[in-house]
């Protein structure tokens, strides 16, 4: 798990600094060993969770864990997938294939 914490330090005195929020990136464990599926969950000050979405496919080992982090604040505050993804001719976003199968699998 990767934990994120958003800390302010008013006027640079770390006496006074408090937190503003956090985050957490935990692996799903669906992955590949090049692939990852991640979940990210915001937390405000209080520690009430804002947030949670699901990242796909991140190429674990060709980018950073900033760009990871990246991905999962696009898809937090812009609800898309960074991904997009081919099956059978037919382009869609990981979210709508996640979408798809839970609807044909949890009926």
């Amino acid at each position: 798990m990767i934990r994120i914490t958003i800390e302010m330090v008013p006027r640079g005195n770390e006496a006074k600094k408090y937190t503003m929020g956090s985050a957490t990136i935990t692996n799903d464990g669906t992955g590949t060993k090049t692939r990852g599926n991640y979940v990210f969950r915001q937390f405000s000050k209080t520690g009430r969770q804002l947030a949670s979405v699901d990242v796909w496919d991140f190429p674990r080992g060709r980018m950073s864990v900033w760009y990871l982090l990246h991905w999962a604040l696009n898809n937090a505050f812009n609800k898309q997938q960074t991904t997009v993804v081919k099956l059978k001719g037919s382009v869609m976003t990981a979210e709508q294939l996640k979408k798809m199968f839970r609807d044909k699998y949890t009926k």
